[in-house]
């Protein structure tokens, strides 16, 4: 079965009718040279998608008191690396990203990081680790971009180092820049350094999950 003869089967099974389908070209992304479906990167798919939409073929307007969840790991892939040096560039671009959010509502940043071994993530690890990781033993604002990141992505620990960077970063943003309400939250990392806060008006509140109260 081919890539097209795929696309249809899936877009039968989803409903979408096969002349509705054939006025668009399947991306290569999303299917491999024998037919099977593949799971691109959400990175490198948001960005083909921005590459190839129109302004015609979309259109939606952030209505005010709106919520976002922004996954922080992804956004700051999908920075462009082009001119910038520095982690420090880096978080500034990413921040110029996600601003418009703030304009609108409460943003929820989402800090998610898994643990090296065992962990529900090996499989993709091992998918998307095309190069062997060099793991930096530090990561500051001043520390240099390193030129080649495919080396720099697979390895958790720059991972771990680059979120309590940008956790640190919106931290201190939001205290002085954010009007509306600004959630941190990590995920799956057990520690005293990843409390989930909400940053208001200038203000710091601890967000602690409640157990329930059973009746």
């Amino acid at each position: 079965m081919n890539m097209t003869d795929k696309s249809i089967e899936v877009a039968r099974d989803r409903g979408l009718g096969t002349d509705d389908l054939l006025t668009y070209v399947p991306s290569p992304l999303l299917f491999g040279d024998d037919g099977l479906m593949t799971k691109p990167e959400k990175s490198q798919l948001v960005r083909e998608l921005e590459e190839t939409l129109k302004p015609d073929d979309y259109y939606y307007r952030h209505k005010d008191d709106s919520a976002f969840l922004i996954d922080v790991m992804a956004a700051i892939r999908r920075v462009p690396l082009s001119g910038l040096t520095s982690f420090s560039d880096l978080l500034s671009k990413f921040a110029e990203t996600t601003s418009l959010y703030h304009h609108h509502g409460r943003c929820d940043y989402i800090f998610d990081i898994y643990h090296d071994d065992p962990s529900v993530k090996d499989t993709e690890r091992l998918r998307r680790c095309r190069a062997t990781p060099v793991v930096l033993s530090s990561i500051e604002l001043s520390t240099p971009i390193p030129k080649d990141m495919p080396t720099f992505w697979p390895s958790s620990q720059n991972k771990l180092l680059l979120e309590t960077l940008v956790y640190a970063f919106l931290r201190d943003r939001s205290m002085e820049m954010h009007k509306e309400p600004t959630v941190l939250s990590q995920l799956c990392i057990d520690s005293g350094k990843w409390k989930c806060i909400k940053i208001h008006n200038g203000t710091e509140y601890n967000m602690q999950h409640q157990p329930a109260v059973s009746s």
